[in-house]
């Protein structure tokens, strides 16, 4: 009995000590986008991001930018938390936005503080610097399928046919 005893607790230390050093372990997102390109140009700039999962999400900056600072499954964020950007624009005007997604499917994006859904509520963002502060609008599109490297070619032909968009498709081509 007493035999068995001992067994039972050496088992249950060490199994302790195996999930005392797992936790320890950096976690590795599984949703994190497969695609992910962004640039500032002339003007404004856009970030694009896209998951195997399907999600995908637009955002377009309207208005003159200095370097934007961006964290990829930040540290102090939530567990599903992918992306965190800053991007401060040459009027004065700051803006932060946050995707989360735990399976690559679904997400929200969170922008100065107000949540939208992906997809159901926007694939597309227009963050405006107008000079007295910021406009965030959401549109909610059927985006073609986007791969890495030729992603930005893709967004500008499919924005020249867009009557709301065909004004922001030069940005994708000057880049």
């Amino acid at each position: 009995m007493k035999r068995l005893l001992g067994i039972l607790v050496v088992v249950l230390v060490a199994a302790l000590a195996g999930w005392a050093w797992i936790r320890t372990l950096p976690i590795a997102n599984a949703a994190a986008p497969s695609v992910a390109e962004s640039a500032m140009v002339d003007g404004g700039g856009y970030g694009i991001y896209g998951w195997d999962g399907g999600l995908q999400v637009v955002l377009i900056y309207e208005g003159a930018m200095a370097a934007q600072t961006c964290d990829i499954d930040p540290a102090d964020g939530a567990a599903d938390e992918v992306y965190r950007c800053t991007i401060p624009f040459a009027n004065g005007t700051t803006t932060q936005w946050s995707i989360r997604s735990a399976d690559g499917k679904t997400g929200r994006i969170t922008v100065d503080g107000v949540t939208y859904a992906l997809p159901r509520e926007a694939t597309v963002l227009r963050i405006s610097a107008d000079g007295v502060g910021q406009r965030v609008t959401a549109y909610q599109r059927m985006l073609p399928p986007l791969t890495m490297g030729d992603a930005s070619r893709t967004l500008e032909q499919w924005m020249a046919r867009d009557s709301e968009f065909a004004p922001f498709a030069a940005l994708f081509r000057s880049e």
